[in-house]
């Protein structure tokens, strides 16, 4: 009797169709999963590093800030800060109010040469070929709000490590007179001065001035002193009223996006000595440029 032999079993084309699927599907997901676990593994390390590697040589360091603070211990100053933020050394000196700009000038260029004998300029301030070096500010203001006793002064003394020369700004002289009056000056002439004059023709005042001192108008009446608070309220309102068909607001003291207009005072007061008979009565109404509202202020009472 023949004996039986056994065939090998093939496996057939469908099933080796599925198992490559299985495998295509599978290790895209293996290495998906692997690099998952990998950044789980790392989320909680922070990622360091410094900019500044192998730059700032030799660095500023601490002793450095306090031997500067304590040569820039000027009597007239009100404030001074010292900081060293991202690789710019900044000093802040307030001086005070009633400083001559001469005299600021001074403190700019005497501070400029105390830190440089701390800091030497060609150390310190200067790149090289192989490294990057601080840049220098160097601050010098008051914080008046502006006048004619009281100017507003602020100068910055700059010394970039990529330039060679300071450079020294006016903050508060414009590089650009041209384009600054085109955005601060709303153009009001003195035609239009003129004109609101006439519109504020009233019988019951002694006097009304009209005058523009830098982005203010102001409107000054001087109201019969026998003049009822009531009645001087309506003339205040009217005067208001008055000056906007000249000027409208919209136009002359309301901030656009792209420029800043005028501010308006209308000031209608007696200039009685105060007394029962004759009370001393002094309104102010006003629309800054960049408040929606007018406001009305009894100065009277605030005084």
């Amino acid at each position: 009797m023949a004996k039986k032999t056994s065939n090998p079993v093939k496996l057939k084309k469908p099933h080796v169709i599925l198992w490559l699927g299985i495998i295509i599907v599978l290790v895209p997901c293996i290495i998906l999963g692997v690099v998952l676990m990998n950044s789980l593994e790392n989320s909680r390390e922070p990622v360091v590093a410094d900019r500044f590697k192998n730059e700032l040589n030799p660095a500023i360091t601490e002793t450095d800030l306090a031997s500067i603070r304590s040569n820039l211990n000027y009597d007239n100053i009100d404030n001074l800060e010292v900081n060293l933020i991202s690789a710019t050394l900044r000093v802040m000196i307030n001086t005070s109010d009633d400083m001559a700009e001469g005299d600021l000038l001074w403190i700019l260029n005497d501070a400029a040469d105390k830190i440089a004998a701390v800091l030497p300029i060609e150390t310190y301030f200067t790149n090289s070929a192989a490294t990057k070096m601080y840049d220098l500010e160097i601050h010098v203001y008051n914080t008046t709000k502006g006048s004619e006793t009281l100017p507003q002064i602020y100068y910055v003394k700059t010394k970039n490590a990529a330039n060679e020369d300071w450079v020294i700004d006016n903050y508060t002289v414009a590089k650009n007179p041209e384009l600054a009056k085109s955005i601060l000056d709303p153009n009001i002439t003195d035609t239009d001065i003129e004109n609101v004059k006439a519109a504020l023709s009233y019988d019951n005042v002694d006097s009304v001035r009209v005058s523009v001192i830098d982005n203010l108008l102001r409107v000054s009446i001087d109201a019969n002193d026998n003049i009822g608070e009531d009645d001087l309220l309506w003339l205040l309102n009217d005067a208001a009223e008055k000056v906007v068909s000249v000027l409208p607001i919209e136009t002359y003291f309301s901030d656009a996006e792209d420029a800043k207009n005028m501010n308006l005072e209308v000031h209608v007061y007696n200039i009685a000595e105060g007394s029962d008979d004759l009370p001393q009565i002094y309104y102010v109404k006003a629309k800054m440029a960049d408040a929606a509202d007018w406001s009305v202020v009894n100065q009277a009472d605030s005084n």
